[in-house]
């Protein structure tokens, strides 16, 4: 991660709030009157709390299992459509999605499958859109229709791996 556009006046105020900061004002690489200051440690720290919130949504999405499915539902109680399902478990790790699958499919970025990632959505071309959330080994957890509730699946499923039309990643360590 790097601290990008802050002032001199941001960075000596960093400086005298923590005991740690290791650049001098003057040593630090100024361009177009920024200075940038690239830590490593700050990269693992970024790292570990982007697995932390995923692994986090994975383990929200699986106590879920079992919930019903219901069209238009946003909570465990009422039951959950497949986007509301997902809206859901990011929100339980404080990060917010749109509504709609369709919407989902406009934000994140593009991820081959041969790269998933745990929390990564899965879009199939199901009726006319539907998401799931990416668990990892080959598996997925979605809300699939009515009459069902939420369930794990896998990707090597005829139904689910013929259908899978992309998949996004949201949360990055960018």
């Amino acid at each position: 991660m790097s601290l990008k556009k802050l002032t001199k006046a941001s960075i000596l105020a960093l400086a005298l709030l923590s005991a740690s900061f290791s650049y001098a004002i003057d040593e630090a690489p100024v361009q177009d009157n920024f200075i940038s200051i690239e830590s490593p440690r700050a990269d693992a720290v970024s790292q570990n709390v982007v697995s932390a919130n995923l692994e986090k949504v994975a383990s929200a999405a699986k106590e879920l299992l079992g919930t019903r499915y219901s069209f238009g539902g946003t909570n465990p109680e009422s039951g959950f459509d497949c986007s509301g399902f997902v809206r859901y478990v990011f929100k339980e790790a404080n990060i917010e999605l749109p509504r709609s699958s369709y919407d989902m499919k406009k934000i994140g970025t593009p991820v081959d499958v041969k790269s998933l990632k745990i929390g990564d959505l899965l879009f199939f071309k199901i009726n006319t859109s539907h998401v799931g959330i990416y668990i990892g080994n080959g598996k997925f957890i979605h809300s699939p229709t009515t009459g069902r509730s939420v369930t794990i699946e896998s990707l090597a499923d005829a139904v689910y791996g013929k259908r899978l039309l992309s998949a996004r990643r949201i949360v990055t360590a960018e």
